[in-house]
């Protein structure tokens, strides 16, 4: 029993960074339908934004966390506005926009190889104790980050919910089109959505390089896959899907650990075929009507 209550304490978190991940992603998604392989490779560029500044400059470690969400916040809107933004106003179809993702990540990917090489680096925020909550002992590292995470995600509904601009955020998510035709200027929800799920992205790459020891250039792979996984079961679009996907996902994986250790990431995939197979769009879909989500947008446009 002991150690299934410890497997679900480190699923909890791992659930905590892939929730943070995962949001920003289906964010871009859901507001400008473009499927963004690169932000995988964004990630692993803030995790070595945030190592330069730690190991180099002599940064503080958490200051130069805000620092590497800022570097995310600039380089995704860079890549929305010079690149993606201007492929779409061109018709190019989604299958075209996935390409330019993908080269995009390579091309990233290589220059952090030609900049940093080829070897594996640390991050250390100096953080060693360790923490009691009943049966279950985290490192403090581990409280800190699950407490950023769940602080990100949980400002982040507030904004979606209680904020005017947050309203905007939706109704452009659920149809732009109707949107931009109740009087939203779409191209200023653009630019809100890529600066903060540029922020998001920056700060869970440098969460998930802390939790995972050691990173290298080519570690975008490893992050792309599990907040891909955690985006489509929850509903690709679906902020709060990607939060049930994170805790789906991360559950699950430290849960397989106990019986078949070396196949927890095969656990994550699994559980999405599944879940697929019965819910298609994923576990959440959209509850309110996009209409009525477009004309309150447009009651508060900017």
């Amino acid at each position: 029993m002991n150690t299934v209550v410890e497997a679900c304490g480190f699923g909890l978190f791992d659930a905590a960074i892939l929730a943070l991940a995962a949001v920003g992603f289906t964010l871009q998604f859901g507001a400008s339908n473009v499927f963004n392989l690169a932000y995988a490779a964004v990630m692993t560029a803030c995790a070595f934004v945030a190592y330069w500044l730690t190991v180099t400059v002599g940064l503080d470690p958490w200051l130069a966390l805000i620092v590497a969400g800022v570097a995310g916040s600039v380089l995704s809107s860079a890549m929305y506005f010079g690149l993606y933004g201007p492929f779409v106003r061109r018709g190019a179809g989604p299958f075209v926009v996935v390409m330019v993702s993908l080269s995009l990540l390579l091309i990233i990917t290589y220059v952090l190889e030609i900049l940093f090489g080829a070897g594996f680096f640390t991050l250390n925020f100096g953080l060693s104790g360790r923490v009691a909550i009943g049966a279950l002992v985290w490192s403090q590292l581990e409280v800190v980050i699950m407490c950023i995470g769940a602080a990100c995600v949980l400002l982040l509904h507030l904004f979606l919910r209680y904020t005017r601009a947050g309203k905007i955020v939706r109704a452009t998510a659920g149809d732009a089109d109707l949107a931009r035709n109740c009087g939203v200027d779409t191209r200023k929800v653009m630019m809100l959505v890529w600066l903060l799920s540029g922020f998001l992205c920056g700060i869970s790459g440098v969460l998930y390089a802390l939790n995972t020891t050691v990173f290298s250039f080519d570690s975008s792979g490893d992050f792309l896959l599990l907040v891909f996984a955690a985006a489509v079961l929850g509903g690709v679009g679906e902020v709060y899907g990607a939060v049930l996907g994170a805790l789906c996902i991360g559950l699950a994986t430290e849960l397989t650990a106990i019986v078949l250790p070396g196949l927890k990431e095969v656990a994550a995939f699994g559980l999405l075929l599944v879940v697929l197979l019965v819910r298609p769009a994923g576990l959440l879909s959209t509850g309110r009507a996009v209409e009525e989500e477009a004309q309150e947008a447009g009651a508060a446009a900017w």
